[in-house]
């Protein structure tokens, strides 16, 4: 009985190994590949965006991937790419633009980073122009009513340049003075500051970009610093306008704005922060298959770094941890 025991263990270790090294998948699952460069001249990396590949239907690599030109990625300014590197199952070396490459069915990520002699992401501006928009045509006005125009204001994340949404309004609002023989609308208007909220204005059809957050608002005169703040008592506050002013509503970019590259930080693979033989465990589980990496785990695990995720990454832990190098 014991021995019917042991041989099947044996049997379902032998299984398992196999199934670890060669999986079978369908045609319709992919490989995510994410696209990096790796810049010579100041060794910092970038993410710059992500491309697919199938994985293959038989064995252990996927469909063939040829390397791309570095301009399907990216719109910055690159200096020559001396190569490029990548955790591609087969060939095992480094690879050129044009260069055909198959990754393991294995995992679900890949990564080839292209190194770069000088990167320099894209500078942006925000939406709009510089040219302030002209608003429309007034409508209909009757006794009390009061012409304001409004116009949207972007800001870049740094709060260095200003530009102007196409978008504008022209509304009729009411003047909560009451017409007398002192006071007739025609100047020194007070409007409740409740009924120009952005969510209001909005829902009388200005538009704005997603990824901006209103900072404030000014009159007569756009300004990367908003004049007054955004919080008041809606309820009963008002402001000082005269007829047909503009105000100018102010929204600054939530984050930085490029061409969408991201410089890859420092982490380790388990998260912690530091570096031990846990680290290198799981990159050899990793490589056997035997476990998927998040993104951020690949980044931490080409310790090299060099591109790619293999053997030598787990070594220099272990050797970092001897105290022969510093990683």
């Amino acid at each position: 009985m014991k021995q019917n025991i042991k041989k099947i263990f044996i049997i379902f270790l032998v299984v398992a190994m196999v199934l670890s090294f060669n999986v079978v998948t369908s045609a319709s699952d992919t490989i995510t590949v994410h696209i990096r460069v790796f810049d010579l001249t100041n060794y910092k990396t970038y993410e710059i965006g992500t491309d697919t590949v199938q994985k293959g239907t038989q064995g252990i690599q996927s469909e063939p991937y040829m390397i791309k030109e570095l301009s399907e990625f990216t719109t910055a300014t690159v200096g020559r790419v001396d190569k490029v590197v990548g955790n591609w199952y087969f060939p095992v070396s480094d690879g050129q633009v044009g260069r055909t490459v198959y990754f393991s069915n294995n995992s679900s990520i890949a990564t080839i980073t292209y190194w770069v002699n000088g990167y320099e992401p894209s500078e942006t501006t925000p939406p709009g122009s510089d040219t302030e928009p002209t608003p429309d045509p007034d409508p209909g006005e009757e006794e009390g009513d009061v012409i304001v125009y409004f116009v949207v204001a972007y800001v870049d994340y740094e709060g260095t340049t200003l530009t102007y949404s196409e978008s504008s309004l022209t509304l009729k609002m009411d003047c909560t003075s009451e017409t007398s023989k002192y006071h007739n609308h025609t100047q020194n208007c007070f409007i409740k500051v409740k009924d120009f909220y952005p969510t209001v204005l909005q829902e009388k059809g200005l538009e704005i970009e997603d990824g901006y957050e209103w900072i404030g608002w000014c009159k007569d005169q756009a300004s990367i610093t908003p004049t007054y703040d955004i919080f008041y008592d809606f309820s009963s506050s008002t402001t000082n306008i005269q007829p047909r002013q503009t105000i100018y509503l102010i929204y600054q970019a939530e984050e930085p704005s490029d061409d969408g590259s991201i410089i890859i930080e420092d982490t380790t693979v388990d998260g912690d922060d530091v570096f031990t033989y846990v680290d290198a465990m799981m990159i050899m589980d990793y490589l056997s298959g035997n476990i998927e990496f998040t993104d951020a785990q690949l980044r931490a695990a080409d310790v090299v770094p060099d591109g790619r995720v293999d053997y030598l990454d787990a070594l220099a832990i272990m050797d970092s941890l001897a105290g022969i190098i510093t990683i």
